[in-house]
């Protein structure tokens, strides 16, 4: 996989899926928490990989050497 994401995109997807993360523990709603835990799963998975799907399909690139 090529990287898309550049550093300052990565760093706002870390904060917020560990944001994510936070309002599913502190939720009751059975689908708000799944909907928050995959959503924040899939952010933090995106910041760690500097890779992001819909933006390969919008061929969109956010990181240094475009």
């Amino acid at each position: 996989m090529k990287k898309n994401i550049g550093g300052t995109d990565r760093i706002i997807r870390f904060i917020i899926g560990i944001l994510l993360f936070y309002l599913a523990f502190t939720t009751d709603n059975n689908l708000l928490i799944i909907a928050f835990t995959v959503f924040a799963t899939i952010s933090i998975y995106e910041s760690y990989t500097g890779f992001c799907g819909l933006y390969e399909l919008f061929r969109i690139n956010t990181a240094k050497g475009k």
